[in-house]
C-alpha cells in the first residue's frame, strides 16, 4: 500500500492498467475499462444498456450489487446488458470523466453512479484540483522526474469548494451530459458504516471503530463523514429541482446489522439491499 503523508491514510494498490485520463484502468476486459453483464450479453440484441459508475463498493467482485440488478432485470423478461465500469478508488470527478469519453461510444439508454464515500476529504483526489485523482498526479511527477520527456507538469486552475460541493458538482454535470445524448441518469448518495443510524454488530464494530477516529487532514473521519453527508442531504432538499436526479440511500441500512464486510464496503445481504432500492427507483421512475 502506498502512504500519503499529507493526509494520513493509507492509499490502495496502484492498478497495472495506465489510463491518461482517468490515472488507472480495469484489465483484461473485452470492453477496456467494463465488466459485462451477462458475460454471454449482445449490444445489438439488448433494449436496456446501463452504464454503472462509481468506486470499489460498486466494482466486481467487491462490490456486486449491480450484478444482482442485473439479475432482476432479466427476471423481468427484460433484454439488458449493463456496462460495470466501476472502479477501485474512483471518484464522482473519475465517473464524469468516464461519462464524458465513453457515454458517445458505448451508447447507454441509462447511467446510473452510486458514490459518495470517495469523496470525503478529497482523500482520492488533489483538493485544489479535484478532477485530478493522485495517481495522476503520481504518474506526472514521474515524468517530470524521470522520464526526460518534460520539464514540469501543469494541473490547471485551482478549484476552491469543499469536498460535498465538489460531488454535487460532479453529480450534477453526470447528468447535463447524459442530457446531451438523451440517456437517462440515476446517481445515488450510498450508505456508509459510520452514517444514516447503522447499528454495527460487535464485529463489525471491531473494524469499523479503528477508522472512525483516524484523522484524515487532522480532521476525524467520522466528523468528515457526518460533514458530507449532512451537507449533501441539506442540498438535495433545498435544491431539489437541481437534484431530482439524485436520490439519497445514506438511510437505507437504518436499524441494520451485520451489512459490511469493513468499515466501507458492503457484503453480499447489503448489495442485495442496494440493488433492489436502486431497482425500486428504476421501475418507479418508469424507466422499464
Amino acid at each position: 500500500m502506498a502512504f500519503d503523508k499529507e493526509a494520513n491514510i493509507e492509499l490502495m494498490n496502484i492498478r497495472s492498467c495506465f489510463d491518461p485520463i482517468l490515472g488507472y484502468s480495469k484489465t483484461d476486459n473485452d470492453i477496456p475499462g467494463y465488466d459485462i453483464f451477462p458475460p454471454s450479453a449482445r449490444m445489438n440484441e439488448a433494449n436496456i444498456k446501463i452504464l454503472v459508475t462509481g468506486g470499489s463498493t460498486s466494482t466486481w467482485p467487491i462490490g456486486n450489487w449491480s450484478r444482482v440488478f442485473g439479475e432482476l432485470l432479466i427476471n423481468l423478461g427484460q433484454k439488458a446488458i449493463i456496462f460495470n465500469g466501476a472502479a477501485q478508488g474512483y471518484t464522482s470527478g473519475q465517473e464524469l470523466l468516464k461519462v464524458i469519453r465513453d457515454a458517445p461510444g458505448l451508447k447507454p439508454t441509462h447511467i446510473i453512479s452510486l458514490s459518495g464515500v470517495n469523496d470525503l476529504a478529497f482523500m482520492q483526489n488533489i483538493p485544489s484540483h479535484p478532477l485530478l485523482n493522485k495517481y495522476q498526479n503520481y504518474v506526472s511527477q514521474y515524468l517530470v522526474e524521470n522520464a526526460g520527456v518534460v520539464s514540469k507538469s501543469s494541473l490547471g486552475i485551482p478549484v476552491t469548494g469543499r469536498p460535498y460541493e465538489n460531488w454535487l458538482r460532479n453529480v450534477a454535470l453526470i447528468r447535463s451530459v447524459a442530457q446531451e445524448y438523451g440517456i437517462e441518469c440515476l446517481c445515488c448518495l450510498q450508505p456508509t458504516s459510520l452514517y444514516g443510524n447503522y447499528v454495527p454488530s460487535a464485529e463489525e464494530t471491531a473494524f469499523i471503530e479503528p477508522y472512525a477516529n483516524q484523522p484524515v487532514y487532522n480532521i476525524p473521519y467520522e466528523q468528515e463523514v457526518t460533514d458530507f453527508y449532512d451537507n449533501v442531504r441539506n442540498t438535495l432538499v433545498t435544491e431539489e429541482e437541481k437534484f431530482s436526479h439524485v436520490w439519497d440511500l445514506s438511510g437505507l441500512f437504518a436499524g441494520k446489522s451485520n451489512l459490511y464486510k469493513d468499515y466501507r464496503h458492503q457484503n453480499a445481504e447489503g448489495d442485495s439491499l442496494i440493488a433492489q432500492s436502486i431497482f425500486g427507483i428504476c421501475k418507479k421512475k418508469g424507466w422499464f
